[in-house]
Parts: C-alpha cells; sequence; structure tokens
C-alpha cells in the first residue's frame, strides 16, 4: 500500500504561485518554482532532502529516496539508485563535504527531476509514494517547473553535461505522458516544447498540431496553441504550411484577436520574402 501525502496548499503557496505567472521567465525562475514545489511537498507533509543539503539534525526522520518511475530503463534506475545512495551516505556522514557539492545546473537537474518523477494519486504511474493532489495545484506548479527547465536547465546540460540531459529529458517526457494523461491538448504542447528544445522538429509540429486540434477555437489559449504551430512552420522554413495554418486560425476565431492576427501576417510576409530571395 503506498504511503500517500495530500496537497492541500496554503494561501501562501497560492500567491507565490499568482506571483510566479506575472514574472519573467528567465532562470531564476525555476530556481524559485522549484522552491514552491518544494514548499508544497513539505506544507503536504513530506520533507524532501537532496544530497548536498546538510544532513537534518539527530533523531529527523530519514529522508525520502527518489522514485523509479515503473518500467524505467536500466541507466535511468542506476542512475536513481546512485543518487540515493549518495543521500543516504550524506545522511550518515551528518554532512557534505565541500568536493561532493555538485555544480548548480546538475543541482537543478536532480530537483527537477526528482519532482517530475513523482507520481500523484490520477497518474498511472505507482511508486511506494503517491500525492494526493484534488486541486491540480502541484501538477500545475510541476508544469511551470517543466517548460522553464526545457528553455533555461536542459541547453546547458545539452553542451556541459550530456549524461544528465539525457535523465532530464527523459524525466520530462515521463511527465507530460503520464501526469497529463488526462489533457491530450496540455500533454501535446508540452511534448512539443521538449522536442523542438532537443532538435526534433519534425515531430513537434505533429504534437502542436494535435494540441491545436483538441483545443476548442473559443477556448482562450486556442490562438497561442495556434501562434506556437504557425512559428514552428516559419522555423522549419515552410512559408506555405505557416500561410494555410494562419488562414485557418483567422476563419476559426472569427476574425478576432486582430492584432496578433497581423503580428502573424507580419512575420510571414518576412518570411515569405527571405525565401524569394533565397532562391533569386
Amino acid at each position: 500500500m503506498p504511503l500517500s501525502f495530500f496537497v492541500r496548499p496554503h494561501e501562501h503557496l497560492v500567491e507565490e504561485y499568482r506571483n510566479i505567472l506575472l514574472v519573467d521567465w528567465n532562470p531564476p525562475a525555476l530556481e524559485r518554482t522549484l522552491e514552491l514545489a518544494h514548499h508544497t511537498l513539505y506544507d503536504a507533509g513530506l520533507h524532501v532532502m537532496f544530497r548536498w543539503a546538510q544532513a537534518p539534525a539527530s533523531g529527523s526522520p530519514r529522508p525520502q529516496h527518489y522514485i523509479i518511475p515503473p518500467g524505467a530503463s536500466d541507466d535511468v534506475v542506476e542512475y536513481i539508485n546512485n543518487l540515493n545512495k549518495q543521500k543516504a551516505e550524506a545522511f550518515r556522514k551528518r554532512r557534505t563535504s565541500p568536493d561532493s557539492v555538485p555544480p548548480p545546473e546538475i543541482r537543478l537537474a536532480e530537483e527537477t527531476a526528482f519532482h517530475l518523477s513523482v507520481p500523484s494519486g490520477g497518474s498511472f504511474r505507482r511508486s511506494e509514494i503517491i500525492i494526493e493532489d484534488p486541486t491540480g495545484f502541484y501538477r500545475d506548479v510541476r508544469s511551470i517547473v517543466f517548460r522553464l527547465a526545457v528553455e533555461h536547465l536542459l541547453p546547458p546540460l545539452m553542451q556541459h553535461h550530456v549524461t544528465h540531459s539525457y535523465f532530464l529529458a527523459g524525466s520530462l517526457a515521463e511527465f507530460a505522458r503520464s501526469e497529463w494523461d488526462d489533457q491530450p491538448q496540455h500533454r501535446d504542447t508540452l511534448l512539443a516544447e521538449l522536442f523542438e528544445q532537443i532538435g526534433r522538429k519534425d515531430e513537434a509540429i505533429v504534437l502542436r498540431e494535435s494540441a491545436l486540434h483538441a483545443t476548442n477555437p473559443d477556448a482562450h489559449e486556442y490562438l497561442t496553441k495556434a501562434q506556437a504551430l504557425i512559428h514552428a512552420y516559419l522555423d522549419i522554413g515552410d512559408v506555405d504550411a505557416a500561410e494555410r495554418e494562419l488562414f485557418k486560425a483567422i476563419r476559426a476565431t472569427r476574425e478576432e484577436h486582430d492584432e496578433e492576427i497581423q503580428s502573424l501576417l507580419g512575420d510571414i510576409y518576412v518570411a515569405r520574402g527571405m525565401s524569394l530571395a533565397a532562391h533569386a
């Protein structure tokens, strides 16, 4: 029987979430959102201590282990087991030696992977720990972590710490697929952002098309998804496809959002001119 922790966020956590939505989503915002994720679990009764942190005082409960997602590949299992061993060693020594502290981007990667790997009650993943999240607050916080990690954390890892980037990318994909299975349009949007970052642009376009088609044209995020798809086509140089999607968006939104439509028309006009010049 898994041990359940119930997320019932207090007002100060909700207020911090709202504030994060309003700030620039830059690298410091990732650290801020991870801190909110930590406090959310702590508020639910789950204390998380990472391997580089000072071990708790005598008598404090042992820290929870990182969770291994069911069906994880052998390299992911080995990676997480090594993290758990290192954390247990830090606990036994009651201190962390300076040379054992990983660089900031790896610390952020480990924190991010932990939060993305924790299964919620609505997930098909199972483990010894389940986070009951009836309001979806923790899941929403983790979605922000996902997006910030894709944009600001994954690129430096891919450049300097390839092994960690593979592990993080796998955790990101697993989170989107398992925790957002009930909302395919959001799931596919998250996966598209990930695939674009790792260079799988054709697959990202398929996912963006799927996300757009699953979204009601009256929904406020419909045009946002249409814009993302149009720019994805422009990024690969398919101006004709971008133009077709723009006309679909104009018809679907009944010619509303004039400012956004005009901006997209301008982007397509510039891309068309560059394409013609390149073939002149």
